[in-house]
C-alpha cells in the first residue's frame, strides 16, 4: 500500500483521512479498543473515510490530516461523533502527518531494519544470509498430498489413483 500512498501524495494537495476503526481481526485488549465497526458485523477490517482534494491553486507538498476516531466506541457512538462533526470542518483536531521516503503515513517503519542481514541476495551487492533462493518442495498438489493425518492422506492417494486408473481405461 505504500505506493498508493505515495501517489496519493503526488496527485492531490490535501489528504483528509478519518480513522473509524472497527478491526475485527485483533484480540484481547487491542480488540476492544478498536470497537465496533460502522457496518456492524458486515466488514473484519478498519475502516476510514479518506477525503481527496485537488486545488490547482496549492504550492508545495501535499497537506495529509489524520483524525483517529477515539478507543473504545461503539458503532453507534462512532456515527454520533461523525453526526456532531457536520462536515470536515466539524473536525477541529486533525494531526498533520508528514509521510517517511517509503510512504509511510502513521504506523512508519524503523529504518534500522535496512541494515539487517537480508536473508539471500537480491540484486544489490549485500551478501545474504543463504547463498540461495527455492521455493522449497512445491508439488501443485499440496491440498491432496500433504495432511497431518495419515488416513486422510491415504484416502486421498486412493482417490487420485482410482480416478487416474479410471481415465486410463476411458482414454484406452
Amino acid at each position: 500500500m505504500d505506493g498508493l500512498r505515495k501517489c496519493l501524495n503526488e496527485e492531490f494537495s490535501h489528504l483528509y483521512v478519518l480513522n473509524l476503526r472497527g478491526n475485527a481481526r485483533t484480540q484481547g485488549e487491542e480488540r476492544c479498543k478498536e470497537g465496533g465497526g460502522v457496518f456492524g458485523e458486515g466488514s473484519r477490517t478498519p475502516v476510514a473515510i479518506t477525503i481527496l482534494v485537488k486545488d490547482p491553486a496549492h504550492i508545495g507538498s501535499c497537506e495529509l490530516r489524520y483524525h483517529d476516531i477515539g478507543d473504545y466506541l461503539s458503532r453507534e457512538e462512532k456515527l454520533d461523533r461523525i453526526r456532531a462533526f457536520g462536515g470536515i470542518e466539524g473536525i477541529d483536531k486533525w494531526q498533520k502527518v508528514t509521510p517517511n521516503a517509503e510512504g509511510d503515513w502513521i504506523s512508519q517503519r524503523d529504518p534500522a531494519f535496512d541494515n539487517f542481514l537480508p536473508l539471500t541476495e537480491k540484486g544489490d551487492d549485500r551478501e545474504g544470509l543463504f547463498s540461495i533462493r527455492s521455493n522449497g518442495l512445491i508439488s501443485g498438489r499440496d491440498a491432496w498430498i500433504y495432511n497431518f493425518s495419515k488416513s486422510t492422506i491415504t484416502d486421498n492417494m486412493n482417490r487420485m489413483i482410482t480416478i487416474y486408473n479410471i481415465e486410463v481405461d476411458r482414454y484406452k
